[in-house]
């Protein structure tokens, strides 16, 4: 956690500002594992992650507890494990003893694990969002919404961050130190910390207290499919309301539509009751149909805010986004933005998505969704991604070293059979 960090916190309880209680490891620039604390309370910061959250505050009232986790251990990495295996209240003592078993077979055969298999030591290798985020259409909104993140000079929240996808995509477009990721899992965190986003700042905390930031400290809160699952969502929203900066915008994305029907639905609001969370005559509130955004975004690499939807096309639609900001700047019409996707020089694996077969000197490539539930939340990936291709192996292994792609190439990259995926993602 970097000092210019904290001067963004304050307690949650007491709404006064932290300060450093204890450094175990680390500087005073830049703390890996640590103890803040406020005049009612002290948190704890682990691998980099601050923990606001209150089952952990018991862990904090013995003065050797952090002595044993941090004294002589080799691998800095396994002060988590015995973090989470202290946490049994939270996580289920078998994922605990999953991971580490996980953590002890990497020991034996000296390597490091990717992020997809030390995520199944953690659970969750059932949920094959986590190996196809990046395939997804509830993800895609991220590109579709880049114009409005890609300005920014100050802070990024990403709430419900939950494996620091989102988070990996801003980093190739703002300050990676900018982003601040929240979510109420600690192994997600501890995975994007590790995998998807290093240099992100990384906290704690769950929608029962407020966000323990200083108000206006972000120029942009980005909150995507995790509203309709959150219960307590008047406190969320009230937190973007003081955090988010007068000429800063509030991204709600992917929302379920409680007069619509969704796959895991979560417990979801109409569009009426999502406006009403937001004083109208404070905010602007924009609110668009995301099969729109999504349709205008992939086919035409257009984000259209300046259109003007009707109540019922609103109403009709199962997943809406809203734009939420004080300002009207942000309510224009932005073109190009499939060039987004086109990063130079970085390192393209074909996405995992996808069954791949050698052959000669091509890769033969077979669209494969592997769950049925997958394929009914996605189905705009379903009719956008290509069915079966090839690529000759040549073309694949020299992408690193063009400096500009020919149009085969940005075809399969802008139809996302090409992805920027992190190092050690698969």
């Amino acid at each position: 956690m970097r000092q210019e960090f904290l001067s963004l916190l304050v307690c949650p309880y007491c709404k006064e500002g932290m300060e450093v209680y204890r450094i175990v490891r680390g500087t005073d620039e830049n703390i890996q594992d640590g103890v803040l604390r406020c005049q009612c309370r002290k948190y704890p910061i682990v691998n980099g992650i601050l923990f606001v959250i209150e089952p952990w505050r018991s862990l904090l009232l013995h003065a050797d507890f952090y002595k044993k986790i941090f004294r002589g251990i080799a691998s800095r990495d396994f002060c988590s494990w015995l973090f989470l295996k202290s946490t049994s209240k939270i996580h289920r003592m078998s994922r605990v003893r999953a991971a580490l078993r996980g953590y002890r077979a990497q020991k034996r055969a000296q390597k490091e694990l990717s992020f997809f298999s030390l995520s199944q030591h953690f659970g969750l290798g059932a949920m094959h969002n986590v190996r196809h985020r990046f395939s997804t259409q509830t993800f895609w909104n991220i590109y579709a919404a880049l114009p409005l993140l890609t300005d920014t000079r100050g802070y990024v929240l990403d709430f419900a961050s939950g494996l620091g996808h989102s988070a990996y995509v801003l980093s190739h477009f703002i300050s990676p130190e900018k982003i601040v990721c929240v979510d109420s899992q600690p192994f997600y965190l501890y995975l994007a910390k590790k995998y998807l986003a290093p240099d992100a700042e990384m906290v704690c905390s769950n929608d029962i207290i407020p966000l323990p930031f200083k108000r206006e400290s972000f120029e942009k809160v980005i909150a995507m499919d995790c509203l309709h699952c959150i219960e307590h969502k008047s406190i969320v929203v009230n937190s973007f309301q003081e955090i988010v900066s007068a000429q800063g915008i509030i991204l709600l994305l992917h929302l379920h539509n409680a007069l619509g029907s969704n796959y895991s639905a979560g417990m979801p609001l109409s569009p009426r009751e999502y406006r009403a969370m937001f004083p109208s005559g404070a905010w602007q509130i924009k609110m668009l149909p995301e099969e729109d955004v999504l349709r205008n975004f992939l086919q035409k690499g257009v984000l259209d805010l300046e259109k003007e939807y009707r109540e019922e096309e609103i109403n009709s639609s199962n997943v809406v986004n809203m734009l939420i900001s004080k300002s009207g700047k942000y309510c224009k019409k932005y073109a190009h933005l499939q060039e987004n996707l086109l990063l130079p020089r970085t390192k393209w694996y074909i996405n995992p998505i996808y069954r791949v077969k050698e052959e000669g000197e091509n890769y033969l490539l077979e669209l494969n969704f592997p769950t049925r539930k997958l394929r009914k939340e996605n189905p705009l990936s379903l009719e956008y991604l290509p069915r079966e291709g090839k690529i000759p192996r040549k073309l694949l292994h020299n992408l690193e070293n063009m400096q500009e792609y020919p149009e085969e190439v940005k075809k399969l990259i802008t139809r996302f059979v090409l992805l920027p995926l992190p190092e050690r993602y698969i």
